[in-house]
Formats: C-alpha cells, structure tokens, sequence
C-alpha cells in the first residue's frame, strides 16, 4: 500500500491537558460538578486538589484542569465567591501541622475565634498568657498540678458542694475574717492556740469547757455568774 494512502490515526490519550473556569452546579460524592461556561462543551465533575485548602461551594468560579480526555478533573483554585452566610471553610485531609520556621505564627479573628475537637486538645509553650475582659471555664472534671501559684484578685468567690484542702501548712493573712456555720463546725488539732490583742469572746445557749487533767483560768479578774 503506498504510504499517501495511509491515514493518520490520533491517539486519544495523547491529547493535550486542557484548563480554564468554570462554575460549579452541584457537590456530591463523586466530586464537584462544573459548568464549564461553554455551550459546546458538556459537563465535567472534578475532584478537589490537594493545594486548593479553600473549600468549593455551588455557585463558585473555579479554575479547573484536565488531563486528555479524561471525564474527571480537579478544582486548582477558588476564583470567586459570591456572598454568603455560608462560612469560608479550609479543609485538609489527614492530619496537618501549621509551622512558622523562623518567626510568629499569628491568629486574629475580628468576630472571634473558636478550636473544637471531639478528642484531646494540648497547649504546650515555654510561656501561656491570656488577656481578656471577661473570661469563663467550663468543667466537667478538672486537674491541676502547680509548683508554684500566685493569684491577685480584687474579689474572689468560690462555690461548691464538697471542698476538700491538703497541705502541710495553710497561712493566712486578712484585715477581716468572717465565717458562717449553719450546722457543725469541728476542729481537730494536736493543740490549738487562740490569742487575742484586745477582746476574745465566746458565746453559745450551753458551753462547756472540759479537761481530762487540768482547766486553768487566769487573768486580773473573773467573774462568774
């Protein structure tokens, strides 16, 4: 057969890679799917790419690429966004890890800022501080270990049902001490001492003072009765 009679047969897999915009239509399971904003061009569905941490939603221009006739593509980038209450959202498969190399890594939120997760959150620094006007904790169940604490505070109150305090010594210091017993209230020590500059007093509807060896009373005066 002479070689002019030949005819040239192209390979499909050989065509080029093709990219552009398009606008997505729909999200599913299989991926997005892009109107490619040409009407001879039929629709294409396209997974999103590992470097697009922008989240597609319908309605979103896009960029997109194709490798040669393949039906599935990829979203390289979010062009547009049109607005939305839906929120902005980075997605990320697998685990990941935000890291500064020389320098500060910065989070600032104007409306606020929220970290969630349904497993174990850990904070570790050479140095934790927080400012805030107004700040509150939620506990289910709480630990703490400390080698040392100093807290200043204009007025603090503290609730509960059962509180419970060790230590080798407690130490105190107040202008004013003032404390209400509704029921019992018990002491037990090796030995107790109550000294007063001025006036030391002790009143009940029935007292009783009692000594398993000696009751001493001494002062300048006594007065019974």
């Amino acid at each position: 057969m002479p070689a002019h009679d030949l005819q040239l047969v192209r390979d499909p897999i050989s065509m080029p890679a093709r990219q552009g915009s398009a606008v997505i239509l729909a999200c599913t399971e299989q991926g997005f799917l892009l109107d490619l904003l040409d009407p001879r061009a039929a629709g294409l569905t396209a997974k999103r790419a590992a470097s697009c941490l922008l989240e597609p939603a319908v309605g979103d221009r896009v960029w997109y690429a194709v490798e040669s006739e393949m039906t599935c593509g990829w979203v390289i980038a979010v062009l547009e966004r049109e607005a939305s209450e839906t929120p902005t959202s980075l997605v990320i498969e697998g685990n990941a890890e935000f890291r500064t190399r020389a320098g500060k890594l910065t989070f600032t939120g104007e409306q606020g800022i929220e970290l969630r997760t349904d497993a174990r959150l850990d904070v570790r620094a050479d140095e934790v501080k927080v400012h805030a006007r107004l700040g509150r904790v939620l506990l289910d169940e709480g630990s703490m270990i400390l080698r040392s604490l100093f807290t200043h505070a204009s007025k603090s109150t503290l609730v509960g049902k059962v509180i419970e305090t060790l230590a080798e010594r407690i130490t105190t210091h107040s202008q004013t001490s003032l404390r209400t017993v509704d029921e019992l209230d018990q002491t037990r020590a090796g030995s107790i001492d109550y000294r007063a500059q001025t006036t030391a007093q002790i009143g009940a509807e029935h007292a009783f003072l009692t000594g398993g060896e000696l009751v001493k009373v001494d002062g300048g005066q006594i007065h019974l009765g």
